[in-house]
């Protein structure tokens, strides 16, 4: 028996009728049972102590344990197979919604041709650096937004996002000074970007983030790399969905890839060029 199942996590209430309609849609083309989780609900939470304080994982965390419950309820056992697939609403908010449908369907592609195998951890393989291989692993990391593992129910439900010094209260303290220096560094290049058009859409060449924002996308950055590394404590291997994908399947993918990175680059003009005006229209000034 294998059985799929979805969470969704939600931050806030933006994006409330796209998410309740990308749940519709994937009962009804996949027959998988969807859980939206809500970040901004912490009384909400059974499995957590707060679905928001390790950003995403945390929300996946609680997804887990919700579906975890759904599956024992649909009749699964410890040694049946289940896929639970993982997704925010990013992929409504930040990613074009081609490469979001693209790349649902040839995830459930893969779910479907590959049925019966075990212990993947399923997604778009990201490229790394040498300081990322460190976290990571060398078979590097899997982009989060979307992502699924398949797994028996007693393997997945030993599956950790994140360890409890590994919230946002402690992160600073307990975490982040253990990191590798060269990891930091290539982190660090992408929230402190030095090019209009490179590192984080919401960081301002030449103008320093918060420390709250910048230690919470440390955080979820970290995480994201972190994780191959913990699932393959529990033998899970990283597929690739891009190699799995028909032929026609790989070039619309490359191809709305580069679009998706054309559309975060407008966005990362849209928000910094008031500051970089800013900056010329008074550079006379600060002479």
């Amino acid at each position: 028996m294998n059985k799929c199942f979805v969470v969704i996590v939600q931050y806030g209430d933006r994006h409330s009728f796209a998410v309740r309609k990308l749940a519709r849609r994937l009962a009804a083309q996949h027959s998988t049972h969807c859980e939206i989780v809500r970040t901004d609900q912490p009384e909400a939470a059974a499995f957590v102590a707060n679905p928001n304080e390790a950003m995403e994982f945390s929300g996946y965390q609680e997804g887990l344990g919700k579906i975890s419950a759904a599956a024992k309820a649909a009749g699964l056992g410890d040694d049946d197979t289940a896929t639970f697939v993982f997704l925010n609403d990013t992929a409504i908010s930040s990613h074009i919604k081609w490469l979001s449908h693209l790349s649902l369907n040839i995830l459930f592609d893969n779910l479907k041709s590959n049925y019966g195998q075990s212990n993947e951890y399923i997604g778009l393989r990201m490229p790394i650096s040498s300081g990322i291989e460190q976290v990571s692993g060398k078979d590097g990391y899997l982009s989060t937004w979307l992502f699924a593992l398949r797994a028996s129910l007693r393997t997945l439900s030993k599956v950790r996002f994140y360890e409890e010094p590994e919230n946002f209260e402690n992160f600073s303290k307990s975490v982040l000074p253990g990191l590798p220096a060269r990891y930091l560094a290539d982190v660090d290049s992408w929230l402190r970007p030095t090019h209009w058009l490179k590192g984080w859409y919401q960081a301002i060449p030449g103008r320093e983030l918060d420390r709250d924002t910048r230690n919470r996308k440390l955080m979820s950055i970290y995480l994201e790399h972190r994780l191959p590394a913990r699932l393959r404590q529990l033998d899970f291997i990283v597929a690739d969905i891009s190699v799995s994908a028909s032929e026609a399947q790989k070039a619309r993918l490359s191809k709305l890839r580069v679009a998706d990175r054309l559309n975060t680059n407008f966005i990362k003009l849209r928000l910094r060029a008031p500051h970089f005006l800013k900056k010329i229209l008074l550079k006379p000034f600060n002479r």
